[in-house]
Order: structure tokens, then sequence, then C-alpha cells
């Protein structure tokens, strides 16, 4: 299918265009409003957990550095804590599967526009850094899914692979803090309310996070392959 052959070059594309940007100093700052998007994905996915668990989120922040919190009430600690980092996990596995033809990656970064619009709405309030990151994202993700030819596909398979891989540094970047430096995170707090060491909380993020790249690569590339050798096989009619 031309589409599908069209969605995994831009995801091959995405791929390596990330390795080259993360990979090489001077290009890095053009993954910022990526960062920044991946952190607003983040602590979205604290306040659905929250919202899912009986709690309540009281706001989005954002900060300049990239990182971001949302303080809640009630709910439960376990699923909240671990729902920001695999929340964006599961955003970035869902666009690179679902943004397999041109109308679908429209309706992919359509989306990803209102949701952080919504966001906006409801949690951003009285942070500058969160309100103009979030209003500038949304509106890239809002002309790129209104733009035409594949385009719309490669942008949406290029954030898709951001949010993956950006969740996985960041959890790495959790797990040295966790285990040597002993600063406050997502897997901090969950180990003064569990007792389990914090490092071990962020291992097992990175391995749900690995685990979805790899399932998201599997059915794009392998599972795709496969359904498509199946259908080839037509029996032949009897005599």
């Amino acid at each position: 299918m031309p589409n599908k052959t069209t969605a995994q070059r831009a995801l091959i594309v995405a791929a390596i265009l990330t390795l080259v940007l993360m990979s090489f100093g001077p290009f890095r700052p053009l993954l910022i409003p990526l960062l920044y998007l991946n952190t607003h994905i983040h602590e979205l996915a604290h306040a659905c957990a929250a919202l899912g668990t009986g709690g309540v989120p009281e706001m989005i922040q954002v900060f300049p550095d990239g990182s971001g919190t949302t303080p809640v009430r009630g709910g439960n600690i376990l699923v909240i804590g671990s729902a920001g980092y695999i929340g964006a996990s599961i955003f970035g596995a869902a666009l690179i599967l679902y943004s397999t033809t041109v109308q679908r990656a429209q309706h992919a970064l359509l989306g990803t526009s209102f949701l952080l619009v919504i966001s906006l709405l409801a949690l951003v309030r009285g942070n500058p850094v969160g309100m103009i990151s979030g209003v500038v994202i949304a509106g890239i993700c809002a002309v790129l899914g209104n733009t035409k030819n594949d385009l719309p596909i490669y942008a949406a398979q290029f954030i898709g692979v951001q949010q993956c891989l950006n969740s996985i540094t960041s959890v790495l970047t959790v797990f040295k803090m966790s285990g040597w430096t002993g600063g406050t995170s997502d897997a901090t707090i969950l180990q003064e309310v569990t007792g389990l060491p914090a490092p071990i909380w962020a291992f097992s993020w990175v391995a749900i996070s690995l685990g979805l790249i790899g399932w998201s690569l599997h059915q794009s590339f392998g599972g795709a392959k496969g359904k498509s050798s199946s259908a080839k096989r037509v029996p032949k009619p009897s005599r």
C-alpha cells in the first residue's frame, strides 16, 4: 500500500533526524519546542490519571528548563506518579501507529493541537512559560495538520518518535538523579509513599517505554508485513 510505505519511510526519516539533532550540540535548540510538548503531555497525563482515580489536578506548570509539575489532591498516587512518563510514551506510540495516511496524520496533528488548547484553558493558569509554549506548539500542530501532500505524515511520525525518545531520556535522567543526587522527582515521591527505591520505579518506566516503542515499531513494520503477506495467500478455487 503506498500510504503505508510512506508512513514507514517517514518513520525511518524521523528516527534518523531525531538521532542527528540529539547528537550534535548546535542542532539541539531545534528540539526545544518538542521538549516543551513532551512536558505538556507528561503533565497532562498526571492530570488525567488524577481525574481517573478520583483526584483533582490543581494546575499544570511548565518551567523554562523544560521541567514541569502538576499538584493534585486525592487520587491514587501510584497511578498518578507513574502516568507522566508512561503516558507520554503511549502518546508517542499512538502517533506512530495512527499516522499512516495523510488524513489520519492530519487528524492526529489537529487532535494534538486541540488537546493542548483544552489543557491551556483548563489547567495551565498563571504560568507564562506554559501558556506561551502551549500556544506556540498548538499553533504549529494546527498549521501542519492543515498542510497537504505527505508532510503531515512526516510531521506526525517525527513528533511520535520524539515523544517516545524524550520520555526515555527523561526517565534515564530521573534514574540517575534518584539513585545518586537525591533530587525530587516522580520516582522519589513514589519512594516516599511506598518505600520501594526510586531507581526501581525509574527502571520500570524505562522498561515500559522501551516496550511501547518496540511494539509500535513491530506493528509499523513487522506486523504490517505479516498482514500483507497473509493477505496475498488467496486459495485456489476448487474444480
